[in-house]
């Protein structure tokens, strides 16, 4: 377990973060351990408030998504305005 959760907070928090030196992060232990497996985190299951968790989760989630879509959004922008450069081209 302790592996899981330390691949995810240099994943959250940079390869270089010392993460035993940090407070314990509950939104990675839920997404290290897939969420709340049994009702409890595996982990420091006494130390997390499953709430702000839950929250924070659900708010990088969502941060997630929105910059994904932007990114789909520009890529579809950017492949029609090739297409049309090359169709104009070719005329």
């Amino acid at each position: 377990m302790q592996a899981l959760y330390k691949d995810a907070f240099q994943k959250k928090h940079g390869s270089d973060s010392e993460w035993m030196k940090q407070p314990i992060d509950g939104s990675v232990i839920y997404q290290a351990c897939g969420g709340k497996p049994h009702g409890r985190f595996p982990i420091c299951d006494g130390l997390i408030r499953t709430p702000s968790v839950v929250s924070n989760v659900r708010a990088e989630s969502y941060s997630v998504e929105i910059i994904q879509q932007t990114q789909d959004r520009f890529e579809r922008e950017i492949n029609e305005r090739i297409n049309k450069t090359v169709e104009d081209k070719l005329s």
